[in-house]
């Protein structure tokens, strides 16, 4: 597992679950978060101040578990949580915040 993705993912994570405990999100926002929440397994919401160990921590070592979160923040706009996911290929590209940096990983 890539760290920079697994980063970006949590960064991700915990910008979502934030704004939406803060009643922020948009519709889809929390319809994205309830399906990663689904997918975590998470029956609550974990405290704001544990959000991002315990993404970090769930995703950890589970490489399908953060591809499909990447593909759910991908496809869908779930306000500013969706612009830290840029496409991630073979190249792993990574947006961050509205900046692009190619990382090459090699084969």
């Amino acid at each position: 597992m890539d760290p920079i993705t697994l980063a970006t993912a949590t960064a991700a994570i915990t910008s979502l679950g934030t704004e939406v405990m803060k009643g922020a999100a948009s519709k889809v926002g929390e319809d994205v978060w309830l399906r990663i929440k689904g997918l975590f397994g998470w029956k609550s919401d974990p405290a704001p101040a544990e959000l991002p160990k315990a993404a970090a921590t769930t995703m950890h070592g589970n490489d399908e578990l953060l591809k499909q979160v990447i593909a759910i923040l991908s496809q869908h706009n779930a306000g500013q949580a969706s612009s830290f996911i840029g496409t991630i290929n073979a190249q792993k590209v990574v947006a961050v915040q509205g900046s692009v940096n190619t990382i090459n990983m090699g084969d």
